[in-house]
Order: C-alpha cells, then sequence, then structure tokens
C-alpha cells in the first residue's frame, strides 16, 4: 500500500494538527496528496480530507465523492464540511433515491431546497417517509397528504392524520373510500378528531363481522345496539358469541336464540362457558341432542352450572372408553370409579377377542363355528 495513504487512512480530529503542519512544512508535497486521495475510490477517506486538511479544493472532492455515489457520506460531507457545495450534494442524495437519506438531508441540512427534497420522497412512494418529512418545518402538507391518499394504503392514511395541519376529514374520506374495516377502525381508535358516527356506518358496510365486534368493544362513543343489529344480519354466530361476552349493553337472549338457531355446536357450547346469563339447561339440552362427546364432554368440564350427573350417563351409555376416562380424569365432580374403568377396559378386550375369532371363522369359511356362536355374534354386532 502507498505510505501516504496509508498514512492518511489514519487521519482524525487527534492527529490533523500534526499532518497540515508536514504540509505547510512540506514533508507531504500537497499535489501528491491530491492524487493519492483521488485515485483511491475511497469515500471516507475523500469526506477525513475534506474535513480536517487545510486548504484543499472542496469542489474536486466533491466530484470524486458523488462519483462514487455513497448517499451516506454525500450526506455527511454536506453535514460537516464547511464550505461544501448544498445544491450540488443535494442533487446526487437526490439521484441515489436513498429515502432515509434524501429525508435526513432535508432535516438536517442547512440551505437545504425542501420543496425539491419533498417531490424527491413523494416519488419514491415511501408512506413512512412521507409522514416523518410532513413533521418538518416548511413542509408542503398538501402535497405530502395528496400523495398518502392517493397510495391507496388506509394504515399510512391514520398514521399520517397525526401530522400537525392535517386534513382529518379529507383524509376520512379517503379511509372511507378505501372500505378497508381493518383501516376504518384503525383510524376511528386513533384519531381523536374523527367522526366516529360516520366510521361507524362505513365499519357496518364492509360486513366485515369481528371488525364490527371490535369497532363496539374498544371505541368511545359508538351506538351498540346500531351495530349488534349488524351482527345479528350478518349471522356470525362466532364473534357474537364475543360480542354478548364483551359489550356491556350487549342483548343476551336475542343473541343467545340467534346462536342457537346457527346450529354451530362450537358458538352454542362457547356461550354457555362464557355468558353469565346464558340459559345453561336448554344449552345443555341443545348439546345433548347434537350427539357430539367431544361437546358434551366440554360442557360438563368448562361450563359452571352444567348438570355433570346427566352428562356421566351419557357418555357412559355410549361405551365410548376414551371419552369415559376423560370424563373421569378432566370433570372434577365425576363419580366414575377406577373399578368400573377397569370393568370398561376388559369389555372393550373381550369384544376384540370374540370380532377377531368371527373374522378368522369367515376367513377359513368355518360357518359351523359361527352358528355355534350366535347369539354372542348377534350381541357384538348390535354394538
Amino acid at each position: 500500500m502507498n505510505n501516504l495513504l496509508t498514512l492518511l487512512k489514519s487521519l482524525n480530529e487527534k492527529n490533523e494538527k500534526d499532518i497540515n503542519k508536514m504540509i505547510d512544512e512540506n514533508i507531504i508535497c500537497l499535489d501528491y496528496l491530491y492524487d493519492v486521495v483521488m485515485n483511491s475510490n475511497d469515500d471516507k477517506l475523500i469526506y477525513n480530507v475534506a474535513l480536517y486538511i487545510n486548504n484543499m479544493s472542496i469542489s474536486k472532492l466533491e466530484d470524486a465523492l458523488i462519483k462514487i455515489g455513497n448517499p451516506k457520506v454525500i450526506y455527511d460531507f454536506a453535514y460537516s464540511v464547511k464550505g461544501a457545495n448544498i445544491p450540488k450534494l443535494e442533487d446526487a442524495i437526490i439521484d441515489s433515491g436513498n429515502g432515509h437519506v434524501i429525508y435526513n438531508f432535508a432535516k438536517n441540512i442547512k440551505n437545504a431546497n425542501i420543496n425539491k427534497l419533498e417531490n424527491a420522497i413523494t416519488n419514491l412512494k415511501d408512506n413512512s417517509l412521507i409522514t416523518s418529512f410532513a413533521s418538518l418545518e416548511n413542509a408542503n402538507i398538501l402535497k405530502l397528504e395528496n400523495a398518502i391518499i392517493e397510495s391507496n394504503d388506509p394504515f399510512a392514511i391514520c398514521s399520517f392524520a397525526n401530522a400537525k395541519n392535517a386534513n382529518i376529514k379529507r383524509l376520512e374520506d379517503a379511509v372511507v373510500k378505501i372500505n378497508d374495516a381493518p383501516g376504518i377502525y384503525t383510524f376511528a381508535h386513533k384519531v381523536p378528531s374523527c367522526n366516529i358516527n360516520r366510521l361507524q356506518n362505513a365499519i357496518i358496510k364492509t360486513t366485515n363481522a369481528f371488525y364490527i365486534y371490535l369497532f363496539a368493544k374498544n371505541i368511545k362513543g359508538v351506538n351498540t345496539k346500531i351495530l349488534q343489529d349488524a351482527l345479528i344480519k350478518l349471522n356470525d354466530s362466532n364473534v357474537l358469541v364475543l360480542f354478548a361476552r364483551d359489550i356491556k349493553d350487549a342483548d343476551i337472549l336475542l343473541i343467545q336464540d340467534r346462536i342457537i338457531k346457527s346450529n354451530n355446536i362450537e358458538a352454542i357450547y362457547t356461550f354457555a362457558r362464557d355468558i353469565k346469563d346464558a340459559d345453561i339447561p336448554l344449552l345443555e339440552d341443545i348439546i345433548v341432542n347434537f350427539g357430539d362427546l367431544k361437546y358434551i364432554y366440554l360442557f360438563a368440564c368448562n361450563v359452571k352450572k352444567a348438570n355433570v350427573s346427566r352428562l356421566q350417563d351419557i357418555i357412559i351409555n355410549t361405551n365410548d372408553l376414551e371419552y369415559i376416562k376423560k370424563f373421569k380424569k378432566e370433570v372434577i365432580s365425576s363419580s366414575i370409579s377406577e373399578d368400573f374403568i377397569e370393568s370398561k377396559i376388559n369389555e372393550e378386550h373381550q369384544e376384540k377377542k370374540i370380532m377377531n375369532k368371527l373374522l378368522t371363522d369367515i376367513q377359513l369359511g368355518n360357518y359351523k363355528n359361527i352358528q355355534a356362536n350366535r347369539d354372542i355374534y348377534i350381541k357384538l354386532l348390535k354394538k
């Protein structure tokens, strides 16, 4: 490596006085130093030389730096080097297409052309940077607002609504027009001066049951009856359970009736489990009539005031050993004994044994054995 280049790479604020003194005393040839630096293709070296070495041609160093094209070092040059040509460096930053550096240039560089940098940011269509740019002094809020609205991104619009002097009604119009339920909900949740009644109507029009429920739960000033009516029309039984659970003014009897009519066994079970004023005997009858052992077991296990004795008898009468075991293990008030479980295991084992014998007799064509065990096989095949 060139020895002068090695020396220059060590250049910093601690040794810059000594190196400048070496130049003044012709220990280092300034023309040769220029050649070394300009041919180094090292942007950080060029920046350090401009920052620390006296009497350098800032314009030539700028040209070399721009040719290399690292926007972060160009920004550092504009920020720190006395006499830097801000418009020239600004053009190089814009040409780089690096939005974060363009934004920082506008924010931190004295005499930066805000309008020009603003145009560059909007052309990049980076919504987060457009929103950040709106916080800068002398930013054109209307221009940035137009860019955000044109993005058709409801969440970006919501973020921009918090910018100083943003037109809330205009941004609200854009969110409503997009008709995106999460976006409408977020706008109502995050923008204090929004029109809640208008957004309530908009969320209903999306027909998104879950976000209608969230709107009722989390947005102040809503009409819960209107939102409940909208949910009932949509007939999403699982979301209706959430509404009944979380909304203080929910009409429990009306929602229960809708959930029963839905024939959604999971929603019926969850309603019984989670809703304080649910009609447990009625819902238990419905669960039993479905005949699904999983939900009969869950009802006994998790629903307060369930008729555990009745549900236990139903489980036992199915002879399903898996659910009999689960019932005994998980249902606290179960009266199933270990002896009963053992007898069922033996009974199941015996049935398998008889079934295997029947299959063997059929495979061997031994019909006499089948006839000899006729009553046993009749009983087996009725199960």
